[in-house]
């Protein structure tokens, strides 16, 4: 198997004290990062909400985040596995700090409109796709596989905090400075995440003599079609994905709708919706720590079954919830969020330890792909059916599907093999 792989680490550099104290402090430039993306994030939610009005300009929006991940993120893991992680990180890190400058721009001398809006959003999916999967493939050339597990739940532990964190900060800072002024944030904390991969070294992936080395476009599609050969030699895994997509389906007009429920539905302010969003965050943070604090399950898959069962019980507690019942609202988010990073958190990590290094770039950028391929769909056509039936309707019945779905698949598929068996080379 090594002799028919482009690339793979130097022996020297398999993953040491040395590299995951290094890595610690870029983890730490990206949490903060974060902090500023999650207030920026919020902004611009609330931003298209309150200036449209409407449910479709907000499914577009969020239509215009997903569609660079689904076109692209294949040849990003591609990219990704070729050439220098670092270099790829840190040039899409400056393009999207770019485009936000563009947005500051915008707002501050009134040349900023809808089209320029939604372009911006769009260039900023891009260079966030460019960079997932480097991000995600450099974890276990840095960490110490014994401290994979530990280190993911650490990261949604932290990430948790951040986006209980960005919401709360961001309505604060909504009573205080216009809504250019807070985009600044993501740039100050921009900096932070910049420093660290300038001074820092990641592990480089060791090439092949040039001689051997395919070229063109052809050597890509080679390249993708290895990483769709590893997967479907795992038939149970499969199953895992296409169940992830499906289910992707019937979030979407959660993660799409919940601004313009509060705002339109409700005529709730930024501060409903920051209680709503801050429960979901907490959930996320007792989750990490739960993944933290865990080193290890038994039986991966079902702990999966059952967590997905109780998140779409959560969805449900939430689509069933009176309107302006806020406590009762945040509670089932409160339950939804809490199984997400336990979820990802068993799930990445069965991967980190089990697919080979050189190919974990291409395999998670096609997960992306895969999980989110009817998330578009899903966007779209949560802007639509809210039209139709209303949300509190739609959620309901998306949330029951979903439920239904998850048992099905349960019951009647060879899906329980799928993380805790072997991990199949083809």
């Amino acid at each position: 198997m090594t002799s028919q792989l482009s690339k793979t680490l130097k022996p020297s550099q398999v993953p040491t004290i040395k590299t995951f104290r290094q890595y610690i402090v870029i983890w730490i430039g990206q949490i903060l990062s974060l902090l500023g993306s999650s207030i920026v994030q919020f902004t611009m939610i609330w931003w298209i909400t309150t200036e449209t009005q409407s449910s479709m300009y907000l499914s577009f929006a969020a239509f215009l985040g997903f569609l660079p991940q689904i076109i692209l993120s294949p040849f990003m893991g591609v990219l990704a596995d070729k050439f220098d992680r670092q270099k790829i990180i840190i040039y899409s890190d400056l393009l999207q700090a770019a485009v936000t400058t563009i947005i500051i721009a915008g707002l501050m001398f009134n040349f900023m409109n809808y089209t320029l809006f939604f372009i911006i959003l769009a260039l900023r999916s891009v260079f966030q796709t460019v960079q997932s999967p480097s991000k995600a493939a450099i974890v276990s050339s840095m960490v110490p596989k014994d401290r994979l597990s530990r280190l993911n739940g650490i990261d949604y532990l932290l990430s948790s905090i951040v986006a209980i964190a960005g919401p709360a900060f961001a309505a604060l800072l909504l009573k205080f400075f216009t809504f250019y002024q807070i985009l600044f944030v993501d740039l100050i904390t921009f900096v932070f995440a910049l420093i660290p991969l300038l001074f820092l070294s990641i592990p480089k992936l060791e090439s092949q003599p040039k001689s051997k080395q395919k070229k063109g476009i052809r050597d890509y599609f080679s390249k993708i079609k290895a990483g769709f050969d590893l997967l479907s030699s795992n038939r149970p895994f499969m199953i895992l994905l296409f169940t992830a997509s499906i289910l992707n389906l019937f979030i979407m007009p959660f993660n799409t709708l919940l601004p313009y429920y509060v705002n339109v539905t409700n005529q709730g302010t930024e501060d409903e919706l920051a209680i709503l969003m801050g429960a979901l965050k907490v959930g996320l943070l007792l989750g990490s720590l739960i993944s933290t604090l865990k080193k290890e399950w038994k039986n991966k898959t079902r702990l999966t079954y059952f967590l997905l069962t109780l998140q779409f019980i959560g969805y449900l507690i939430l689509s069933f919830s009176p309107s302006g019942m806020y406590p009762l609202m945040s509670s089932g988010l409160f339950i939804a969020g809490l199984t997400f990073p336990i979820l990802n958190s068993t799930i990445i990590t069965s991967m980190q330890q089990k697919i080979p290094q050189e190919y974990q770039g291409r395999i998670f950028s096609i997960l992306i792909s895969i999980s989110g391929l009817i998330s578009p769909l899903g966007i779209i056509l949560s802007g639509t059916l809210e039209n139709l039936v209303g949300v509190k309707l739609l959620w309901i019945l998306s949330a029951s599907i979903a439920f239904l779905f998850v048992q099905c698949i349960w019951l009647f598929t060879k899906v329980s093999k799928a993380l805790d068996g072997d991990f199949k080379l083809p």
